[in-house]
């Protein structure tokens, strides 16, 4: 009897097991389970071939991007992937896919598999088993995306592709043809949609192909996290999250609050900061958002604009009863929100809460020009940048508070408050081919 069959046939004696699974083992015990599912079939797919199945230390892939899902990882989808994983392994069920790069190393994000992946590591599993895949010749990273991470999303004990899915990459899909001089037509656009959304109804593929032709703004793609994933990524950058009731050791206090809710933010964040502020402790602010209740990276921003605005008139309101010297203001202070918003934040860094005072129309006045600089240097530093990643950077912000009528619009007043900072030399136009870099 082989090592393999041996395996399985030990774990379906566990009555405790559904006869279609088998025990999730760890670490070593893998092996044995990673030789049953090489033999398994691989589909060959038009943009990638099946390399190997390995494997990977779970820590290896970064909670980045869920390349199939528009607003990130789900609560209810992960949910769902949760119940099946407590049964063990799906006998027959393929692991995620990984794109394998031209010098053999792994990329650290998945195709697909991402709440898999976030089941593992909350399980407090080290390595997990993934498919290998490498690009074929001629096709894009993009391309492996829709086809693998959008049209192929694993469906039975998982779910399927939404509206909004298939909506952000086909607009991504556009973007991408624009990037490459390839005209745009409503005919390629219904194409796209009929080979990866194939799965959907005739009314959704419909309302896809219209949205998908008269979109012409690029849409920001969401990081979702969960709150252990917070807590740890601002550990790493030296901010302890504090929760209410545990004892605080120094003179600040790191708070994380989700701002989509008017409510539960005030709620949660006044009692214990008027209770600490008392003791002469100060309180740092930090705000996350669950991807799941706002729609795009421009209403996500708006919305922590909106929590930071309601918390300003409450402290102005407050310390019209002050007495004295004492101001609530010195015992409070912004802090970060996590990198949300892809392609727009930089990874693995906590991005400034930013407050916007004034909301303007399309002829914004000269001062937004500051914001855009604000925006510039948290993003580039040092770093020479070009003016359309100057426009990526900026649109999701100013897209919150600015109004403009399409992209051209909007591009034309980001390019004249770029030559507004240039004249006041706080931004150096570095040569002809359109670089640039803050002073």
């Amino acid at each position: 009897m082989s090592n393999t069959k041996h395996f399985v046939d030990q774990v379906l004696t566990d009555v405790n097991l559904n006869p279609d699974y088998v025990a999730i083992p760890q670490d070593n015990e893998l092996f044995t389970l990673k030789e049953q599912i090489s033999s398994y079939h691989h589909p060959e797919y038009e943009t990638a071939e099946y390399v190997k199945t390995d494997i990977v230390s779970v820590d290896h892939f970064r909670l980045r991007k869920n390349v199939g899902r528009f607003k990130g990882n789900d609560q209810k989808v992960y949910d769902t992937v949760a119940k099946s994983l407590e049964k063990g392994y799906k006998v027959g069920k393929l692991p995620p896919i990984v794109l394998q790069k031209e010098d053999g190393e792994l990329e650290n994000w998945l195709v697909n598999g991402n709440h898999r992946h976030a089941w593992y590591r909350i399980n407090g599993y080290s390595t997990m088993i993934v498919d290998v895949y490498r690009r074929k010749e001629g096709a894009h990273e993009e391309d492996v995306m829709d086809e693998i991470g959008l049209l192929h999303q694993p469906q039975p004990d998982g779910t399927s592709s939404c509206y909004e899915d298939y909506k952000a990459r086909g607009i991504a899909w556009v973007e991408r043809q624009k990037n490459d001089n390839i005209i745009v037509t409503q005919e390629s656009v219904d194409t796209w949609v009929d080979k990866y959304a194939a799965n959907e109804c005739s009314l959704t593929r419909a309302n896809l192909k219209k949205h998908i032709g008269n979109n012409t703004v690029k849409q920001s793609w969401m990081t979702n996290y969960t709150r252990p994933d917070l807590v740890k990524l601002y550990d790493e950058h030296g901010f302890t999250i504090t929760d209410r009731d545990k004892k605080i050791k120094g003179q600040v206090v790191n708070r994380l609050f989700e701002a989509s809710q008017t409510v539960g933010t005030l709620r949660g964040f006044l009692p214990v900061f008027l209770r600490n502020a008392a003791d002469g402790i100060k309180t740092r602010l930090h705000f996350y958002i669950n991807t799941n209740k706002v729609k795009d990276g421009a209403e996500l921003l708006r919305k922590i604009d909106e929590r930071i605005t309601e918390i300003e008139e409450v402290l102005e309101s407050l310390e019209s009863f002050d007495k004295g010297n004492i101001r609530l203001r010195d015992f409070f202070e912004y802090g970060y929100r996590p990198p949300h918003i892809i392609d727009t934040d930089q990874v693995d860094t906590l991005i400034p809460l930013v407050k916007v005072k004034e909301k303007v129309v399309e002829d914004a006045p000269v001062n937004m020009s500051d914001l855009t600089l604000l925006i510039l240097k948290s993003k580039f530093s040092k770093d020479i940048f070009t003016a359309s990643e100057a426009y990526d950077a900026i649109f999701p912000l100013r897209s919150s508070v600015s109004k403009f009528k399409d992209e051209a619009s909007f591009r034309g007043t980001i390019l004249r408050e770029l030559q507004v900072l240039e004249r006041k030399g706080l931004v150096i136009f570095v040569n002809k081919k359109g670089l640039y870099r803050i002073r």
